[in-house]
C-alpha cells in the first residue's frame, strides 16, 4: 500500500497541468497519504472476516479525501475537479494493474509449469489491449 500512496502522488502531480493545478509532488504526496490514511486504519478490520466491509467503508472515505482534497491541495479548479478525479483514478488502475500484471510474469520464472500456462492465458488479451493503447491515450487526452 505504500507503493500505492507513491504512485498516487506521481500521477496526481504529473496530470496536475493538463487540469490546471499546481503540478508540485510534494503536495501530491501529501494529498495521497491522506486519502490512503482511512485504508491503512481499515485494515484492521480484516482482522475479523464478519467487519470486513468495515475497511471497505474506509476505502470509499479514501477515496472521497482524494476527490475533496483536489481542488484544496493541488489548487485544481472547481470546474475541473471531477474530470482530474476521474482521470486520475482510471491512470492509476491501469498502471498499478500494469505493475501487477509484470509482478506476475517475474514471479511465473519460479512457479511451476501450471502457473505458466495459466499466466500464457492472460496474454492473449493483454495483445489485444497493446494494439489500443494509443487509442486510449487520445480519448484521456481530450
Amino acid at each position: 500500500m505504500l507503493g500505492g500512496v507513491y504512485l498516487t502522488a506521481f500521477v496526481i502531480s504529473a496530470l496536475a497541468e493538463n487540469f490546471g493545478a499546481r503540478k508540485d509532488f510534494d503536495r501530491a504526496f501529501s494529498l495521497g497519504a491522506y486519502s490512503y490514511t482511512p485504508m491503512f486504519v481499515g485494515g484492521v478490520f480484516y482482522l475479523l472476516p464478519s467487519l470486513s466491509w468495515l475497511a471497505s467503508l474506509a476505502g470509499l472515505y479514501g477515496l472521497y479525501l482524494l476527490y475533496a482534497g483536489l481542488p484544496a491541495v493541488m489548487k485544481a479548479p472547481a470546474e475541473k475537479q471531477s474530470q482530474c478525479f476521474v482521470i486520475s483514478l482510471i491512470v492509476m488502475v491501469a498502471v498499478s494493474a500494469a505493475l501487477s500484471f509484470i509482478l506476475a510474469i517475474l514471479r511465473s520464472f519460479s512457479c511451476t509449469e501450471e502457473r505458466r500456462s495459466a499466466l500464457r492465458a492472460w496474454a492473449i488479451p493483454i495483445r489485444i489491449m497493446e494494439n489500443d493503447w494509443k487509442n486510449w491515450l487520445k480519448i484521456i487526452a481530450i
